[in-house]
């Protein structure tokens, strides 16, 4: 028993007993004490007493109807604690419902063609092939029609690149005077034919590499001009019906030989026949078959739910002030939290979840004051607060969090400044009796607090996450038509998948589904040749790429400059400007890669060079350092279309290959084991990065497949 408490009941018994009792601060109490003063006393006690009481429960069933609270030795239990385990199961579900409603929406599908799907494809085309055959006539009246669609695609794109200047406002105006828009505003206008001098002359500058002529708003456009010239053009034609027949032919033979046998090169057979039909706007009822068949993603990403929580997890301890108000009661001192802040999976098949748990204590060190009456007070508080993230196709997102907490408390003294010993006695009773309540209240504003604690500093730390995904990923990648359509993701309690769609302007993706691969390891990435050979490839077709852009673009994207990307000659720099077809080429198969860069031109400061086509060939192999790339023999340098049985190289070409081996041999060395990743997660307070080494990769069935581990 604490002496104040000793000392109140002290004075009681001497009122009762007209004994001499003197407590500290207090007048001495007369002995003659009558017994109706005496009673009148005891009642108004009593009164306030029971009062206290019925206060006390109205509050409580008024305060937190929804928690429940321990029965123990009292109503309210001997501390506020919420009973663990009922809340945050029930309020997780919720918030998972609500996540995958929300990132579900668009989520692509697919399965794997079967025989019959194949079979259908070659008979359709099969079918439209001999449909032209009997009459030729149609692709005219085809041509025709596609023409004028053309033209309303050409003033679309128009419209779009207008909006964009626009919104430019003065930064469009070179853009303007470089593309004479002002003249070719004034033949949108135009009803009739357009004159092809300057339709040819737009094109070519739209098609000249430039850099920013990669952006979506230029490429519309080019893609609409370059159609309108290209069935125009074909109209004139006489002999278009057989060309017409031979391509599908072509492509008839190529959808059947990759059905039998897939390969890169019938892959690239199938996306250019297509691609010549559709500009031209002759693509019959197969094209839906087509597309279907090559509706697979092409990119697939998994994490572990280990490398996630290396990034997440970490302690919690700080101190700050304190301020609250319980039963009337104005609080006011410091706080501690100690506790530590990790991740979990949070399993799911539609979405990517990730659950942030603070378990933790905090501890309060308080000054209290109600009326005439001050105490101090010392609390411990057992919180575990939930919040839920999650990976949407172009941002993250969270739910609200949710918090369990328990508080026991400690009065470590009270006093009343006036009112003498009754109120001390009073307020003692008070205290004790509603300790149990005042506890469950405390613990109930301390969950409020640290959800609006972790409200706003995750959701700070979100948007600045999804400001530089934005700026750094998604605006310049879907600028450029780059950034995947669709994204599919999944949770299981070990890992999150990604599935991502990325099918270029022909809408063709991966024909398969990755393979079940590297299911162990903390980082994995596949890629399809689709990816590449489609999306990309329209991307670069026709683009001047320097050497010092390059690196500038590598070293803002990733921290620093790869290996093979730094400039060789400050002095001489070097500058591609890709083919216009097939600018890159990549070929996965039985632990082979290919990878193939096709310029029309090149240039080494002031010297320039015609076009060459660079091929380097790896096989992967093991090694006692694990899977390495082996460069197979010397890179291929070779003019476009070259035959060694045909000519020899001149001079000219001769200086050039060698110059480029040069240059190539550093982004192409001979061996190769794989990146080494090191990360620092933003706002991180690891004493070291995130350090990723590369434990496997293979390609099979057109996938490239990479998977790092950490590093212990």
């Amino acid at each position: 028993m604490t002496p104040n408490l000793l000392s109140a009941r002290i004075r009681l018994v001497g009122l009762i007993n007209g004994l001499e009792a003197r407590p500290r601060g207090f007048s001495r109490v007369r002995s003659c004490l009558n017994i109706p003063a005496f009673l009148l006393w005891s009642g108004v006690a009593c009164a306030i007493l029971w009062s206290t009481r019925v206060e006390a429960t109205d509050s409580r069933s008024g305060a937190c109807p929804s928690s429940q609270v321990c029965q123990q030795s009292t109503p309210y239990g001997t501390a506020g604690c919420i009973i663990p385990g009922q809340e945050i199961p029930s309020q997780r579900k919720v918030f998972v419902r609500l996540l995958e409603k929300e990132l579900g929406k668009g989520r692509g599908r697919f399965s794997p063609a079967s025989p019959d799907h194949w079979t259908k494809l070659t008979q359709a085309i099969e079918d439209w092939v001999d449909s032209l055959k009997r009459e030729p006539h149609q692709v005219r009246d085809q041509l025709a029609a596609a023409l004028q669609r053309a033209q309303s695609e050409c003033r679309t794109a128009f419209r779009r690149l207008e909006d964009r200047f626009r919104i430019a406002g003065p930064s469009a105006e070179g853009w303007r005077e470089y593309l004479e828009f002002s003249r070719l505003s004034e033949l949108m206008e135009l009803e009739k034919s357009w004159p092809r001098e300057v339709l040819e002359k737009t094109y070519q500058r739209l098609a000249a590499g430039y850099p920013g002529l990669e952006i979506r708003c230029f490429a519309d456009l080019r893609e609409a001009l370059r159609a309108y010239l290209l069935r125009e053009r074909s109209l004139l034609d006489e002999q278009i019906a057989t060309r017409v027949v031979e391509v599908g032919q072509q492509l008839l033979e190529a959808v059947r030989g990759y059905s039998r046998e897939p390969s890169a090169e019938k892959l690239m057979e199938i996306y250019q026949t297509f691609s010549w039909l559709r500009i031209l706007g002759l693509e019959g009822d197969w094209a839906s078959e087509l597309t279907t068949v090559f509706d697979g993603p092409n990119v697939h990403v998994r994490f572990s739910e280990r490398l996630i929580q290396a990034a997440v997890d970490r302690p919690v301890d700080d101190t700050g002030p304190f301020e609250d108000v319980i039963l009337g009661t104005y609080l006011v001192g410091t706080s501690r939290t100690r506790g530590h802040l990790r991740a979990f999976l949070v399993p799911s098949e539609t979405a990517a979840l990730v659950g942030l748990v603070l378990e933790g204590t905090i501890h309060t060190d308080a000054r209290g004051f109600n009326g005439p009456v001050q105490v101090l007070t010392r609390g411990q508080t057992s919180i575990t607060a939930e919040k839920l993230l999650g990976f949407g196709r172009k941002e993250l997102v969270s739910s609200p969090t949710y918090s369990e907490a328990c508080t026991d408390s400690e009065l470590l003294n009270l006093w009343a400044i006036r009112g003498g010993a009754l109120v001390e006695a009073i307020a003692w009773r008070r205290a004790w009796s509603q300790k149990p309540l005042a506890d469950a209240i405390a613990a109930e504003h301390a969950e409020a607090r640290m959800n609006e604690r972790l409200d706003k500093e995750i959701g700070k730390r979100l948007a600045e996450a999804n400001r530089q995904f934005s700026s750094r990923i998604w605006d310049p990648l879907e600028d450029r038509g780059l950034y995947p359509q669709t994204v599919a993701w999944r949770t299981t309690a070990s890992f999150v998948e990604g599935l991502l769609w990325q099918k270029g302007k022909l809408g063709l993706g991966s024909p398969s589904l990755p393979p079940r691969i590297f299911m162990d390891q903390d980082l994995v990435l596949g890629i399809h040749e689709t990816a590449i050979n489609f999306a990309l490839s329209e991307t670069f077709a026709g683009m001047i790429l320097r050497e010092v852009e390059l690196r500038k673009w590598a070293e803002d994207f990733w921290g620093q400059v790869p290996p093979g990307l730094e400039v060789e000659d400050p002095t001489e720099p070097w500058t591609i400007v890709f083919a216009s077809e097939r600018p890159i080429e990549v070929a996965f198969r039985g632990d082979l890669l290919s990878i193939t860069l096709r310029g029309q031109a090149y240039e080494k400061g002031d010297r320039s060079f015609p076009g060459m086509d660079v091929t380097a060939i790896y096989r992967i192999e093991d090694s006692p350092e694990g899977r390495v790339a082996v460069r197979q023999g010397d890179l291929r340098i070779y003019p476009p279309r070259f035959k060694e049985e045909e000519r020899k190289l001149t001079a000219r070409e001769q200086v050039l290959r060698t110059l480029l081996a040069r240059r190539f041999a550093k982004l192409f060395p001979e061996r190769w084991a794989g990146p080494r990743i090191e990360w620092m997660p933003k706002g991180s307070e690891r004493p070291s990065p995130i350090v990723l080494t590369t434990a496997g990769w293979t390609t099979i069935d057109g996938w490239l497949f990479m998977g790092w581990n950490l590093s212990q």
